[in-house]
């Protein structure tokens, strides 16, 4: 009895958060992690998209000019697309927990918000699978196409989905940047 007593004793009343002070348990201000969340999510988001947009702006048209070959050039994009994509997973969680706990000053800008996150985690996905998709068509062994026709249709998906995502990312980026600003204010 006395041990369950110190523990509420302990937490003390939970106050709603509040963007001027932050959670508080207890007394324990969370307002710093909050804070860490959010520059976590910034440097998640820029990493996973900085990434994607240096490697497909730039490594593939200087990798294929240097190996002469779109398709060698190719079999090192199938492997840095799938380490871009654990890149997102990472930054999608992350930015699903800032997004939760962010005070949004209108209930349409949160829900805009949560639709372009949730479109973002179905475009992923659906990269997952089109990106198998696309390796089906590949010869790995000879480094060849097996079936040219396939590859062109499955690697125009892949590549309009993934520039997609790039675009609801920066709206969302910028939803998220809003919210963030009002909250301060």
């Amino acid at each position: 009895m006395t041990r369950q007593r110190s523990f509420a004793t302990w937490m003390g009343p939970l106050e709603r958060w509040n963007p001027r002070n932050g959670l508080t348990m207890g007394g324990w201000n969370a307002r710093p992690l909050h804070e860490l969340l959010r520059l976590a999510t910034f440097w998640a988001i820029a990493i996973w998209q900085g990434g994607f947009v240096f490697y497909s702006g730039f490594v593939v048209k200087i990798g294929s000019w240097e190996l002469n070959s779109d398709l060698q050039q190719g079999f090192i994009t199938r492997r840095v697309t799938l380490e871009l994509e654990n890149l997102g997973w990472i930054a999608l969680i992350i930015w699903a927990l800032s997004l939760w706990g962010t005070h949004f000053s209108r209930q349409p800008l949160k829900i805009t918000a949560a639709v372009l996150w949730c479109a973002i985690l179905a475009l992923h996905l659906g990269l997952h699978f089109q990106w198998h998709a696309v390796d089906h068509a590949l010869d790995v062994t000879s480094r060849s196409l097996k079936d040219p026709q396939a590859f062109f249709v499955a690697h125009r998906i892949f590549v309009w989905s993934a520039s997609l995502q790039w675009l609801l990312v920066v709206i969302l980026s910028g939803v998220t940047l809003q919210a963030w600003q009002r909250e301060k204010r």
